[in-house]
């Protein structure tokens, strides 16, 4: 519940943000599509005081993010995304349940060729419904202001971290090492990226289960 600040210089943020796109950036080449910007509706905070929020107003170049506050009327949202269609929706797995609702009652109506949830739990009904919605399997994204960054296969549930920027230790309570398939108690950090304000074996307060290497 406490506040934290974390000092980057800007080379170290642009490979924080794109340790977060790449994914839906290599997805996009893979399907043979354009190498242009990708326009995301950013279904997420108001404010930059959240990092999904600072990010929305920050980043620019192969990907662009219009902002569609979660704080808006569901109505003003619906609205706003008629008229931009679109290419990718990425936002919080609750509000974008209520937007799928919206589209399965007519008043909502993109094609989005992409949409990934992030910043809370994806629950299965949620999961359900945005798929059955938009016709596409959820990607599931897990980003942490710390640097920790991992997503899903598109439908999948198992994250994949993305281990050229953080070091990831899942401990018990008394920070020793758990065995795959044992729920963690904690995670602890080591970020490789950020010089500026290292961070080594921060404790995140998430818990992981680690599956086997494929």
């Amino acid at each position: 519940g406490q506040r934290g600040v974390f000092v980057q210089r800007l080379e170290e943020i642009v490979d924080f943000a794109a340790s977060i796109m790449r994914p839906a950036k290599a997805r996009q080449t893979a399907a043979g599509m354009p190498n242009s910007t990708m326009e995301i509706a950013a279904v997420m905070a108001a404010s930059p005081v959240h990092a999904s929020g600072f990010g929305v107003a920050t980043l620019s170049g192969p990907v662009r993010f219009v902002s569609m506050p979660a704080t808006l009327p569901i109505a003003h949202v619906v609205e706003r995304l008629n008229q931009l269609q679109p290419a990718a929706i990425m936002g919080y797995p609750t509000r974008l349940a209520q937007l799928a609702r919206e589209q399965l009652a007519g008043r909502l109506a993109i094609a989005p060729r992409s949409v990934t949830t992030s910043s809370e739990q994806l629950v299965s009904a949620d999961r359900a419904t945005i798929t059955a919605a938009f016709g596409l399997p959820v990607v599931n994204l897990f980003a942490s202001t710390e640097g920790l960054v991992g997503h899903s296969d598109p439908g999948g549930s198992v994250l994949t971290f993305a281990t050229d920027m953080c070091i990831v230790e899942l401990v018990d309570r008394e920070n020793r090492p758990v065995a795959a398939g044992t729920p963690s108690e904690r995670v602890l950090v080591t970020n490789l990226y950020n010089l500026t304000q290292p961070l080594i074996r921060y404790e995140l307060n998430d818990r992981f289960v680690r599956y086997p290497a494929l």
